[in-house]
């Protein structure tokens, strides 16, 4: 890649990866890719390679201008490969398919070390910053929280609102939460813990969701009875179902898995309070 410029590589159906100099919007190099789409494109952190996803291949080629074709090739997958990430160190790359599985490469081998099962097509994955936890969202509307550091080891499966397919899930580069979306328009926020511990845990109920805005009219949906957070960005109080807020709480991955419940009874506890006051204004 060109030395102090910024670079933009796209890739598409016309099997065609062409890299942008983004200041001038010249294309100065482009490569073949002639045996399917292209699906991903994913850079490595020390931007020497360039991963490039179809069906049902992952090829790598090197960023260094002479070199036109791909110098690696995982071969594993048996359909359209749909994720693609790197390790933070680079020493190893994760892909994910529409054949239910998440594979992890070795870059110095090009061996797969690690198959996780997920039962249904696998749609996103997204790699901790810390390297050994990966997350994947599949069709099955499931978020799954994986420990590479074990063989097949699932540590928490949330399922965030019923049946509606996972599109994409995304770590903050500061590790502090867990984002995914889904089919639905809705996207969903974990805090994840910054106490270290044995095994880092999600709960099913996450710190903030967010909906498509209802209708005019009509109240926002609360899906499998989740209360929504009302929380501020900026010290401002957030709209509940419009996505304006984070949340404010403290937990972490840990917590109480039946939000729905816990809303409904902190209002009770408010109305109980309300009219008591009212009877003792009343005896007044």
């Amino acid at each position: 890649m060109p030395q102090g410029k910024v670079v933009l590589i796209t890739g598409g159906y016309d099997h065609t990866i062409r890299f942008w100099e983004v200041q001038s919007g010249s294309c100065y190099r482009t490569l073949q890719y002639p045996d399917s789409p292209i699906n991903l494109l994913r850079v490595s952190p020390d931007k020497r390679w360039l991963a490039v996803c179809g069906n049902p291949h992952c090829r790598l080629y090197s960023n260094d201008q002479a070199t036109s074709t791909h110098t690696h090739q995982f071969d594993g997958h048996s359909t359209n490969i749909t994720g693609v990430v790197f390790s933070p160190d680079g020493t190893a790359m994760y892909t994910s398919s529409e054949d239910s599985t998440v594979k992890g490469w070795d870059m110095r081998t090009n061996q797969s070390t690690v198959q996780l099962s997920c039962g249904q097509s696998v749609n996103a994955i997204a790699m901790r910053p810390s390297g050994w936890v990966l997350v994947s969202g599949d069709q099955g509307g499931h978020v799954r929280v994986w420990d590479l550091r074990k063989t097949n080891h699932c540590m928490r499966e949330m399922m965030p609102e019923g049946d509606s397919a996972i599109r994409s899930v995304a770590f903050a580069p500061d590790d502090s939460v867990l984002v995914a979306a889904n089919n639905a328009g809705s996207f969903y926020v974990w805090k994840v813990s910054e106490a270290p511990r044995v095994e880092d845990r999600a709960e099913q109920r996450p710190a903030f969701q967010a909906r498509p805005p209802a209708a005019e009219g009509q109240r926002a949906a609360r899906p499998n009875g989740a209360a929504q957070s009302q929380s501020a960005v900026n010290g401002q109080a957030g709209d509940r179902g419009t996505g304006t807020g984070v949340s404010e709480s403290d937990e972490d991955w840990e917590g109480s898995e039946e939000a729905g419940d816990g809303a409904a009874a902190d209002d009770e506890h408010d109305d109980e309070e309300e009219e008591e006051q009212e009877d003792e204004t009343e005896e007044e």
